[in-house]
């Protein structure tokens, strides 16, 4: 897979140790309080209902917006004592249909449960738990740290599994890098036999026929690998693995790539440990971390979060949102599978103001629309991730295009006349093709080349020269000048309160040319 090379890295370090200063455009508005660490957030598909993991107690259920006195999952009796207690849940996809969820929870005796439940026949707002079947377990572990964790469906229908190095200073038993077994890794399983509590091995899992090795393991090196995800739109998988004294990372894989070596214990993110057997380090067969950070600044334990995919903020589409436990901060990043790039922190921007504060960053949910919350094990509470004072929606559709269903145009930063740091971008676009912004003062819906033109203007259409090229992952993107023409005078200027609609043209090979769909943007002061 594609590598993160030293210098990248050393930037992407940098700039997570020297955040970069944004216009004030995101906050966070208050979802749920009164819980007891929640740590984790799931709505299956067609559901309305959201359900929330408590590290204490077990899984509870919100019904438009209330959360129901009853829990949906008490396992507060069964991890009483315990270090590590309820950590992972997941929902099948049909969900709806067969009631399928699998939790994962620890007991005071150090011995780990991962459990098959299915949904009460006669209770929608709770769970069969007298039914529940083990999926693994029960299993007395080395330690009471680092064992399972997040769980979650991936886009071919497996199942995921986080699994922890066992727990101890330096991962003694060396079960990271240990093939033969399950710590320290991300398994992949399938779930769909037909029988409650079974899994099968898919047989393009990538140890499997490797003498020896546990055929479920899908990614291996990882420490604590508290939290993963999955981008709803291109599958790419993303990892927060907990560091051990000194470094955190955030690891990245393309979809459809196995076989993926971390690194650890031989390297916690990118610098080598100097521990026995690691005498390949740097292992060029590991991948880099796409980002990592120091234990500085009060930071110390890495939260992996998700990919925006919602529709709410279509200028964020497509940036991963991660944060510190320790110290509460926030941080976003784009990644096109080579480089970082638009690196933000977000702390002070989600920063609820009155309505309380973000310290404790337990995890982060995504619904089933692809909006974000984010958790507060200090205050017990879930917050939602949304735009403030940014007026950005996608309107009309984009025509398909020779490597896909179109392109889709967003914008990044916020649409402040005096601030001036509003960008256009498109993706989805063939690779390394010639193509052109523009905008119009009002909309329109005409067919036009192999799309659609969603831009009119009474007093014209106004282009934004130079033509731009895509780049070979099919992205463009460039500023919004608003002290050069035609924004700043005469017939196309931009001014504060004005609302203009922007679309992008290119070149489709073998088609002829194309066109994005639409973006309304209202502009503020």
């Amino acid at each position: 897979m594609p590598r993160f090379f030293s210098s990248c890295l050393l930037a992407a370090v940098l700039a997570t140790s020297a955040p970069t200063a944004s216009a004030q455009t995101l906050t966070t508005e208050i979802f749920l309080r009164g819980l007891y660490n929640p740590v984790a957030l799931r709505q299956p598909p067609g559901e309305q209902r959201i359900f929330i993991l408590s590290e204490l107690s077990g899984v509870r259920v919100v019904d438009n917006g209330v959360l129901q006195p009853m829990r949906y999952l008490d396992l507060a009796q069964e991890v009483s004592g315990s270090i590590e207690r309820v950590l992972g849940f997941e929902f099948h996809p049909d969900y709806v249909n067969n009631g399928r969820m699998w939790v994962s929870y620890m007991d005071a005796t150090n011995t780990t449960h991962v459990v098959e439940y299915r949904r009460d026949p006669n209770d929608p707002n709770r769970a069969d738990k007298a039914g529940g079947v083990h999926l693994f377990g029960p299993t007395l572990q080395p330690t009471n740290i680092h064992n399972w964790y997040d769980m979650h469906f991936g886009p071919d229908g497996m199942l995921y599994l986080g699994f922890g190095d066992g727990g101890g200073f330096d991962d003694p038993n060396g079960y990271a890098q240990d093939l033969t077994v399950t710590y320290g890794k991300i398994l992949r399983i399938d779930v769909n036999t037909g029988v409650q509590g079974t899994y099968a091995i898919p047989p393009d899992n990538p140890f499997v026929g490797t003498p020896g090795a546990a055929p479920e393991v899908w990614h291996y090196g990882v420490r604590s690998p508290w939290r993963f995800s999955f981008d709803r739109l291109t599958g790419d998988f993303w990892l927060g693995d907990v560091g051990q004294a000194t470094w955190e990372e955030i690891d990245f894989v393309p979809a459809g790539v196995s076989g993926v070596n971390f690194g650890w214990r031989c390297r916690e993110g990118a610098h080598c440990t100097g521990l026995s057997n690691c005498a390949s380090c740097p292992d060029p067969g590991a991948t880099e971390p796409v980002v990592e950070y120091p234990h500085t600044a009060g930071r110390c334990a890495v939260i992996g979060g998700y990919v925006y995919r919602g529709a709410a903020m279509p200028r964020l589409q497509g940036t991963y949102f991660y944060g510190d436990f320790c110290s509460g901060r926030i941080w976003t990043l784009e990644y096109d599978g080579t480089t970082v790039s638009n690196f933000v922190e977000r702390t002070s921007e989600l920063d609820p103001g009155d309505e309380g504060v973000i310290s404790l960053v337990t995890g982060f949910g995504e619904d089933a629309s692809g909006e974000l919350y984010v958790f507060d094990r200090a205050g017990g509470e879930v917050w939602k991730i949304v735009e403030e004072g940014c007026d950005v929606t996608a309107y009309c559709s984009a025509g398909a295009n020779t490597v896909g269903s179109g392109a889709s145009i967003s914008g990044g930063g916020c649409p402040s006349v005096s601030g001036n740091d509003f960008s256009l971008r498109c993706t989805g676009l063939p690779a390394n093709q010639y193509g052109l912004f523009f905008y119009g003062n009002h909309r329109s819906n005409t067919p036009f080349g192999q799309g659609t033109l969603c831009v009119g203007g009474s007093s014209g259409i106004f282009r934004l020269k130079p033509p731009v090229q895509s780049s070979g992952t099919g992205r463009v993107e460039r500023a919004l000048e608003l002290t050069t023409p035609p924004a700043d005078a005469g017939a196309g200027q931009i001014l504060v309160g004005s609302t203009w609609f922007f679309q992008f043209w290119y070149r489709d090979p073998g088609l002829g040319f194309n066109l994005s769909n639409g973006l309304a943007v209202t502009f503020e002061p």
